[in-house]
């Protein structure tokens, strides 16, 4: 997967989403690992292609039990946001938990009653930004808004915090900043977006998005 230049990255969510699925995975390898009657002091065990994923290291490797509970310690505290977000991204596409369109998130979110991660590129608008002066707009709601309207049975809403935009210094969004001139420059429509977050189906006609990560 190739870096990606960020221009929304929630990094606090990012943190703590990662080190939720490593707790949980490592969890699930200590219970595996206790019901195997073959395990004693010293002995080595594959870590799978879940954890491995998280860690990225060799799918298959094995390890001592002691090991790969410092891997995983070592993985929550020591890779960088954007690291933990790519090992997220490929772990729950390896799970088979991520949405890549809109009517996937909004059916299984509804079907399951639970918000769904999804990863997808989409074209939004950003109704702040119809008129001149929507930095300003946007600076005054401290979030930049994004919506599709009239294109699935759902509507879909977005509220991105600006504090979480690199290039919003103190959550203020310049007038004359690329962003702002980005946004500007297509009047509020049609701005293609890739999105890592998750999608929850309010109701059989609106979907919200909370986002963890937005680039162009």
């Amino acid at each position: 997967m190739q870096p990606h230049a960020y221009i929304y990255l929630d990094k606090e969510g990012i943190k703590s989403l990662f080190a939720q699925t490593v707790d949980r995975l490592e969890t699930e390898l200590r219970k595996s690992t206790e019901t195997d009657v073959t395990e004693k002091a010293g002995a080595k065990f594959g870590l799978g292609k879940a954890i491995a994923s998280l860690l990225g290291i060799e799918i298959g490797a094995k390890v001592e039990k002691s090991k790969a509970s410092k891997l995983l310690e070592e993985a929550k505290l020591t890779l960088t946001v954007e690291h933990k977000l790519i090992r997220l991204q490929q772990h729950l596409s390896e799970e088979g938990s991520l949405s890549r369109t809109i009517d996937d998130a909004v059916n299984r979110s509804a079907q399951m009653n639970k918000p769904v991660f999804i990863d997808l590129h989409e074209s939004f608008d950003t109704p702040q930004f119809l008129k001149a002066g929507g930095a300003d707009r946007a600076t005054q709601d401290g979030a930049i808004m994004f919506e599709i309207a009239d294109r699935f049975a759902a509507r879909v809403v977005m509220a991105a915090s600006l504090p979480k935009f690199p290039s919003a210094s103190g959550g203020k969004l310049n007038r004359l900043s690329h962003l702002a001139i980005h946004f500007q420059g297509h009047k509020g429509k049609s701005v293609s977006l890739h999105v890592f977050g998750y999608a929850r189906s309010l109701s059989s006609s609106t979907c919200q998005i909370k986002p963890y990560a937005i680039w162009l």
